[in-house]
């Protein structure tokens, strides 16, 4: 449109005039440009005035005040029609730039071959056309682009363009389109580790693992020193369930680089993934020196500091994430957490109060109505939990759960059983639900009722741990069926080797098989993973039949310090000293 822009203005009035002569709107330019354009506005190639190339004047004059209006869907149809008409170069490019805004991508790619073609050397609009293709499925044509873009990207810069391309192809193409997309590139390109990069990170959107490994290590070999390569390696190894390779390759490549941090990070989380915390909790140390107020640093050193029970370390942590402003509601969680571990339980239900609504408001609460229970009453307790709102039907759910536990936490079976009832009402076949309910069950002497439910879960479940335990606890404990017991006690045990509550259970296994030694050994190493007491009545029990009796009145006189109401502790007890 050579000279049309430079007519613009003269041209409208003759097309105001001519278009009010034929019906349309007679509002001048001005008053549209203000107002903005109206929803029925004629499509674009149906005004006649009757003069030479006002038609096209006009809808370059709609589209400009449509742009300006925001009402770009209109801009669009009118920049094409004008630039399909008259070939453009500014319209192309105004069409083309539009259109891949509103993601109209055909129409874009129309204008962009046209802005493409006046315009050769500009570099945008190569590009525009090659994301075009890509955006449309043209991927051969792309390919082409693509080949040609990189060709003429200086070498300094083919790296970042390879990363740039990456990108893209996880926005906008299919992975496997992309994946054959970088294998015809990889043909030229086989040496740029960031290409080989790329092809490694879609290899891996495929589930390719193998493939994906192959390729980072030719990125590690190229370009050792290259933090991403490192991280893409770790991720790389811990999809391949390769952990400990991971974690050894990693922790060499920080050996040489001590100052990359991203990796740095990426190590400290890959340990904690690995259960290595003690190691974890170092790396996050060295980090918290150079990222003194980093809020994943200061949180995951709170949360192992709790993990390895030093609560003096985790609150100073905590106290320190406070001062950042970040994460406000979960450090007044754990604080609350911290503060119910030493016992305080006037703090705890300050902090667990001041938690706001949103993700750890329900948790803070139901906390709150377990150490109401403790400190006040459990009446109290269980009216605060029934006052707490929910939002919908999980969290209803996760109400009544915690009631349940928390009622036959303190022994109150028959009422424990009551909400459990009232939960499957509205839950049917809930595995949690239906697992508390069997325990009370066993409690209450319907042992044949709480067999039933936990063969139930193990139906539905059958590697469910917690169900595994339960039930073979309860076969070697009240029905003398120790092959069975014996056979999920072991299952379980081999899943979870370090649960005490499993521990304990294989320490009782063996205590009714007659190995006091073994029986004593899983034993000891359960009451020293968690203070439970039936836990300790069983380790006392035990002792005392082993010919231990002081030793086992001192773990008794210790429980019953800590646990004074626990029917099991307080009847074992019973059991073996009369008084």
């Amino acid at each position: 449109m050579k000279n049309y822009r430079q007519l613009l203005v003269v041209a409208m009035t003759i097309v105001v005039s001519a278009c009010a002569t034929q019906g349309h709107s007679g509002r001048d330019a001005a008053e549209i440009s203000a107002a903005g354009l109206p929803e029925n506005i004629p499509p674009p190639g149906t005004f006649k005035t009757g003069v030479d190339q006002a038609d096209l004047m006009y809808e370059a004059m709609l589209a400009e005040i449509a742009a300006q209006r925001g009402q770009l869907q209109i801009a669009l149809d009118y920049y094409h029609h004008v630039a399909m008409q008259t070939q453009d170069v500014y319209y192309a490019e105004r069409a083309a730039r539009v259109g891949n805004y509103v993601r109209a991508y055909q129409k874009a790619l129309d204008a962009a071959l046209i802005w493409r073609a006046k315009d050769k050397e500009n570099a945008e609009a190569n590009q525009l056309v090659s994301v075009l293709y890509l955006r449309t499925g043209r991927y051969n044509l792309a390919a082409a682009e693509l080949e040609k873009i990189l060709k003429e990207t200086d070498k300094e810069r083919l790296g970042q363009a390879f990363l740039q391309l990456g990108a893209l192809f996880q926005r906008e193409v299919p992975l496997q389109q992309a994946m054959e997309l970088m294998d015809t590139l990889l043909e030229k390109y086989s040496k740029v580790p960031e290409a080989l990069y790329v092809a490694a990170s879609l290899h891996l959107g495929l589930d390719q693992k193998e493939q994906a490994l192959e390729r980072v290590n030719q990125v590690v070999k190229i370009s050792p020193d290259w933090e991403e390569g490192a991280l893409l390696r770790l991720r790389v190894l811990f999809t391949l369930h390769r952990k400990e390779e991971a974690i050894t390759l990693t922790r060499k490549y920080l050996e040489q680089h001590r100052d990359k941090q991203s990796v740095r990070l990426a190590y400290a989380r890959a340990l904690v993934e690995n259960n290595q915390y003690a190691d974890a909790r170092s790396q996050y140390e060295l980090l918290l020196v150079k990222l003194p107020e980093s809020e994943e640093v200061l949180y995951s050193l709170a949360m192992l500091s709790l993990q390895f029970k030093d609560y003096n370390e985790a609150e100073g942590y905590l106290q320190q994430l406070e001062k950042t402003g970040k994460r406000e509601d979960q450090v007044k969680y754990y604080l609350g957490q911290i503060a119910e571990q030493r016992g305080d339980d006037e703090k705890a239900m300050d902090w667990y109060s001041s938690v706001g609504e949103g993700e750890f408001y329900l948790d803070a609460q139901l906390r709150l109505g377990m150490v109401l229970a403790k400190a006040k009453s459990l009446e109290e307790a269980i009216e605060h939990l029934h006052g707490i709102p929910v939002s919908n039907a999980d969290e209803k759910r996760m109400r009544i759960l915690f009631e349940g536990d928390l009622l036959r936490r303190y022994s109150e079976f028959k009422q424990a059983s009551r909400v459990y009832e009232v939960g499957l009402k509205e839950f049917p076949d809930d595995i949690d639900l239906l697992y508390g309910h069997a325990l009370v069950d066993e409690r209450m002497g319907r042992v044949n009722d709480s067999i039933a439910t936990m063969r139930k879960i193990l139906v539905r479940q059958p590697d469910n741990v917690a169900a595994l335990n339960a039930l073979g606890y309860t076969l070697i404990d009240r029905t003398k069926d120790l092959v069975e017991g014996r056979e999920l006690l072991e299952k379980a045990y081999a899943k979870e080797p370090n649960d005490p509550a499993i521990i304990d259970s294989m320490g009782w296994l063996y205590y009714r098989l007659g190995d006091y030694n073994k029986s004593l050994e899983m034993l000891a190493k359960a009451n020293s993973m968690v203070e439970d007491a039936e836990v300790m009545a069983h380790y006392g029990e035990v002792l005392w039949v082993a010919g231990q009796q002081d030793k086992a009145r001192e773990v008794w006189n210790k429980a019953q310090e800590q646990f004074p109401e626990n029917l099991i502790l307080r009847a074992t007890v019973k059991r073996f000293i009369k008084k």
